[in-house]
């Protein structure tokens, strides 16, 4: 049975980066490539529409995107990522051998070995567009080639109430699911309309599980509270060409029901 309802505490927001900002980015990745890896034969590409909805550029920005080209990426890759790049920046991070969140050592960002670069704070975390900006204390960079795949999950527990995401390069649908316990399965959706036209989502139920879906484009961005983050499991399927993530997360570490 098909809907048009997305997880409640999911938003989307289209064509959000600049081409500007990905071409920095873009640069940064391919130049800072892991040394056993080349650099693509062929660049992270993807259609970009023609629309006023990107962040507005700070007018000295140009001037110091070049910054970021300097900062070292601590890529990592293995059997635990499904042979996909990770990088991952801030005061705590996903250990995927442990298969657990951890805090970095030391308690501000001096002292931490991979603080978040300026720049992607700087761009990406806009208090014009993001509220609460100063709670996201860890970036993780995920670059998808065509054969790697998101599998089932939601973000370990440790991390914050909010996770959010840029996805740039190829569109890949993003999968939602629940575990079906019934009539109240669907309480947690929410409907596709007042303000919601951009998330273009739809929906499908199956004795086991409610799922949902969202499409996010290239130089998307999108959040993940409440249900959304909590309670449903997301992926995302392999593809034809690479797809990359910048994820910012918080830290909360175990909770009072955890310990």
């Amino acid at each position: 049975m098909g809907n048009c309802r997305m997880p409640n505490g999911f938003s989307i927001e289209h064509d959000v980066a600049s081409p500007d900002v990905w071409e920095s980015i873009q640069k940064w990745l391919s130049t800072n490539m892991l040394p056993s890896y080349p650099e693509p034969s062929t660049p992270i590409t993807a259609t970009l529409k023609t629309g006023n909805n990107y962040m507005t550029e700070i007018s000295s920005e140009s001037e110091h995107k070049n910054e970021l080209i300097e900062v070292p990426i601590p890529w990592e890759t293995g059997r635990q990522m499904q042979q996909r790049k990770v990088a991952q920046f801030g005061n705590c991070k996903y250990d995927y051998v442990a298969d657990i969140a951890v805090a970095c050592e030391g308690d501000d960002s001096n002292s931490i070995s991979h603080p978040i670069p300026e720049y992607i704070r700087r761009v990406l975390l806009r208090p014009d567009k993001i509220e609460d900006t100063e709670t996201y204390t860890q970036c993780i960079i995920n670059l998808y080639e065509a054969e790697n795949e998101i599998p089932w999950h939601i973000d370990h527990e440790y991390f914050g109430e909010k996770v959010l995401v840029y996805t740039f390069g190829e569109e890949r649908p993003l999968l939602f699911r629940k575990k079906n316990n019934g009539d109240n399965s669907l309480d947690d959706l929410e409907d596709d309309d007042g303000g919601r036209e951009n998330l273009g989502g739809e929906g499908c139920d199956s004795d086991s599980y409610v799922y949902s879906v969202s499409y996010p484009r290239h130089c998307s961005m999108y959040l993940l509270k409440g249900g959304a983050r909590e309670i449903w499991e997301h992926s995302a399927p392999c593809g034809l060409g690479q797809r990359v993530s910048i994820t910012f997360r918080s830290w909360r570490g175990p909770r009072e029901c955890c310990k």
